[in-house]
């Protein structure tokens, strides 16, 4: 939980058609806002890192960084279930993220078998993140081979 005098909190989101949504995700964080201030690090993957930015500009949270892996804000079209959880995390107003968040580092592959590589720079941009490729990465899960990811620990301070 923690080590070197760093919280570290693992929240456990709903997953699945008509569990995966926006205010059943929303609830949780509640729950745990308290963490979330001007000195947190936070960790995003996939579908939670539109999360978190719809987030923080819905509560007015400001936050010292943002970590996205695979991050994206749109339908992907893979299939109609996919979408419809999609489709509540979504949020025209990413660049207001940039007032609330003080560093903002985005984390994509070239060949993520999920989110088309323009989507996943149009979301880096769009909240004027550092860009990070990494070369066959995949979705940067299991499936791509991704069970641990050191990069990351450069950024727990």
């Amino acid at each position: 939980m923690s080590g070197g005098g760093v919280k570290v909190e693992n929240l456990d989101f709903p997953v699945g058609v008509n569990n995966q949504t926006y205010l059943n995700w929303e609830m949780v964080l509640n729950s745990q806002k308290r963490f979330l201030n001007e000195d947190t690090t936070v960790f995003c993957h996939s579908i939670s890192c539109i999360f978190l930015v719809k987030y923080c500009i819905r509560n007015n949270i400001k936050i010292k960084r943002a970590i996205f892996v695979s991050g994206f804000n749109q339908y992907l079209g893979l299939d109609e279930d996919f979408d419809d959880v999609n489709c509540t995390m979504f949020t025209c107003r990413l660049e207001e993220f940039k007032n609330l968040c003080k560093e903002r580092i985005c984390y994509y592959s070239k060949n993520d078998p999920y989110v088309k590589l323009e989507k996943l720079e149009e979301f880096a941009n769009q909240v004027d993140a550092k860009k990070i490729c990494i070369d066959n990465a995949g979705h940067f899960n299991e499936k791509a081979g991704y069970t641990k990811f050191e990069d990351l620990l450069q950024y727990i301070d």
